[in-house]
């Protein structure tokens, strides 16, 4: 993961621990995040979590590529083989992957606050055949 600071290790028990009061700072941890990576992959997991998803088909990628979608109100997670994509370890070029491999009519947003996501994107443009959004909650100078 980007930004490595190792920190100290991390583990997330159940959605009800009681959490730090500098999210932000945790964000720095790398056990933190892949913690918190592990326990969304679980968590979501879980029936009671449909209302979130929806019609939405939710990607997660990390260790093995993890697709979230509901089905009869029931949410169903496999494993998408063709999308994992372990030799590209910048989360950026992850998603640039994930949207170039798309095999179905997709509306994809990407919202971030990193410009490089924007020269990957840029660089890959021939390869989008779907519509695609950016959206940035950060003013670059």
């Amino acid at each position: 993961m980007r930004g490595r600071v190792e920190g100290n290790r991390f583990t997330i028990n159940g959605p009800q621990q009681k959490r730090s009061s500098n999210f932000k700072n945790n964000l720095n941890n790398t056990y933190f995040k892949e913690a918190l990576v592990r326990f969304l992959c679980e968590h979501w997991n879980q029936d009671h979590m449909s209302p979130y998803f929806g019609d939405r088909t939710v990607l997660v990628n990390y260790e093995k590529c993890f697709k979230f979608e509901v089905i009869d109100n029931k949410v169903v997670r496999t494993v998408e083989e063709d999308l994992l994509c372990s030799e590209h370890l910048e989360a950026e070029s992850k998603i640039m992957f994930h949207v170039c491999e798309l095999n179905f009519d997709a509306h994809v947003t990407i919202r971030c606050s990193d410009k490089d996501i924007i020269v990957i994107m840029l660089g890959n443009m021939h390869s989008i055949i779907h519509n695609l959004h950016f959206d940035s909650h950060r003013t670059w100078k």
